[in-house]
């Protein structure tokens, strides 16, 4: 399961810190949000299996987790998949085009142009 795999990387491999809790927990943010991508513009009938079916297309998750009614967020196993992930901006779930951005990476505007 997910919290297994966590912890057992955690365990094996222990987090480098240089001894300062604050420093250590901002430099682990830091390197889960560089493999995060935020999913917004859900429908509220878009359920965390289907955000998980769409982008486990593009590399293997850690986990999905709500972060609003409209919004969900997707945590790669490896910051590459960001950038193929921003790809499925404009995606249609439910009737509704989805917006994915990346705090590190920005959005990739999927719009059309007016001709």
């Amino acid at each position: 399961t997910i919290n297994t795999a966590i912890t057992t990387v955690t365990t094996m491999s222990g987090p480098v810190t240089n001894g300062n809790d604050e420093e250590d927990s901002e430099v682990l943010n830091e390197e889960v949000a560089q493999r995060t991508v935020t999913v917004s513009n859900l429908h509220n009938l878009v359920t965390l299996g289907k955000v998980k079916d769409l982008f486990s297309q593009v590399g293997e998750i850690e986990i999905v987790y709500r972060a609003s009614k409209t919004a969900a967020s997707v945590v790669f196993a490896d910051k590459m998949h960001v950038q193929p992930a921003l790809l499925k901006s404009g995606t249609v779930l439910e009737g509704e085009s989805i917006v994915v951005s990346s705090l590190t990476e920005g959005t990739v505007d999927m719009s059309p142009i007016d001709g």
